[in-house]
């Protein structure tokens, strides 16, 4: 995978048990550093999507660095128990040593969420704030934790830990990650022990923050909810994105994958 390459879908299917549709966009970012590579064949899916973060081209290093050690484990070791586990801390670890030109330690980072579907049994792993959405007979639900100071804050107002004024002094100080690839001893880990089992017409969304943060929840259903196809609901995230036109727009990444057979 090179630098310029950012997403790889190899494709083995024929026959029509699953769809899946792939999309990036590199925003008004002067880099791409989402990266994504995905498999597919008859019987099973997987699929992983980095949004790397460092400056200059680190975050682009490690996102790269990341999808290709965590596709190493999947492809010699996804026969064993809690693989992803494994396969997360030992990427966690690698990404952590990254040496630059200098010697120095690169300190560059990424977010990763990894799914693997076999016979419509899901499995996931993810650290940072790129999501998994399960989307099902017309709602869309989050599968995945944001490891984030926002997501942190939000959650202890909700529980009542925070008060409104406390909540709203906390969201000015910003949101950045509690848990990412390549700090050096992952803090906070999504990993589902036991596989979902998927039912014919359940969606797959996995996507970077550049989508969720673009397109809330809501317009993500409702695209879901009136485009037949994996394709054109890509297309249809790509053109609404597009019209916002935001100065800002960060690299977006996003994976679709539909069951259309149990």
């Amino acid at each position: 995978m090179t630098e310029e390459q950012n997403v790889i879908f190899d494709d083995w299917r024929t026959g029509k048990k699953y769809e899946v549709s792939v999309f990036s966009g590199i925003g008004k970012r002067e880099s791409q550093q989402d990266c994504a590579y995905v498999a597919a064949n008859d019987s099973s899916v997987f699929a992983v999507l980095c949004d790397g973060m460092g400056g200059m081209n680190g975050g682009q290093i490690a996102s790269h660095t990341a999808v290709e050690a965590f596709l190493e484990h999947y492809q010699y070791k996804s026969s064993e128990p809690e693989w992803m586990k494994q396969a997360v801390l030992n990427t966690d670890d690698y990404i952590y040593r990254i040496r630059d030109e200098e010697g120095k330690l690169l300190r560059a980072g990424t977010t990763l969420v990894a799914v693997t579907l076999n016979k419509s049994e899901l499995k996931w792993v993810s650290v940072g704030d790129s999501r998994l959405y399960v989307y099902r007979q017309g709602e869309l639900i989050q599968a995945t934790t944001d490891h984030s100071y926002f997501a942190q804050i939000r959650s202890q107002h909700e529980d009542g830990e925070l008060t409104d004024e406390e909540y709203l002094n906390l969201r000015r100080e910003g949101d950045g990650l509690l848990s990412f690839i390549g700090m050096g001893g992952i803090r906070m880990m999504d990993f589902n022990d036991k596989p979902v089992q998927l039912m014919a017409g359940d969606t797959l969304l996995i996507c970077s923050d550049g989508l969720w943060k673009t397109l809330q929840a809501d317009q993500l259903q409702e695209i879901l909810n009136n485009c037949e196809s994996v394709d054109t609901v890509t297309q249809e995230m790509n053109r609404r994105i597009g019209l916002l036109d935001r100065k800002d727009q960060d690299n977006y990444t996003y994976i679709l994958i539909k069951v259309m057979e149990e």
